[in-house]
């Protein structure tokens, strides 16, 4: 018998990974999976998020020690947790981005067109669609 049923995630980035591997999948943090035949309330949504989101506050406010290639001894690093619930678009718009269909310059820093996304080589800065970058991306 089919029906209505709603699965749903929660994803997690840094940010302040070069943009290149910004979202590939190794350096995509899933959260959580949530999983049922009803989205659920505010407040189980909440129950639910509760334990991520003290974690990241711990880390916003007194850090954490991690190891760090390249480095001897532990460093600390601090985190802030910035929320943004909603779609593709309406994500771009709150961030202050141009729309995410525009065909030229979608991404403000690489200025990759939306064509090239389709393309196997999109995360290749060496491909054919160099041609439309008007400057070089960012070197972390």
């Amino acid at each position: 018998k089919s029906g209505f049923h709603s699965t749903g995630t929660f994803y997690a980035v840094i940010c302040n990974n070069p943009c290149s591997i910004h979202y590939l999948l190794e350096e995509t943090i899933l959260v959580m999976v949530i999983l049922g035949l009803d989205e659920p309330l505010l407040k189980q949504m909440n129950h639910l998020l509760k334990p991520f989101v003290e974690s990241m506050l711990r880390l916003e406010n007194g850090g954490n020690k991690f190891t760090v290639n390249g480095h001897d001894e532990c460093e600390i690093s601090h985190s802030h947790l910035d929320t943004n619930v909603s779609d593709l678009p309406s994500s771009c718009k709150a961030a202050g981005l141009q729309g995410h269909t525009l065909k030229f310059f979608m991404c403000p820093l690489c200025r990759a067109p939306y064509f090239s996304l389709v393309h196997p080589s999109c995360f290749d800065w060496a491909c054919k669609w160099s041609i439309y970058v008007t400057f070089e991306p960012v070197k972390w």
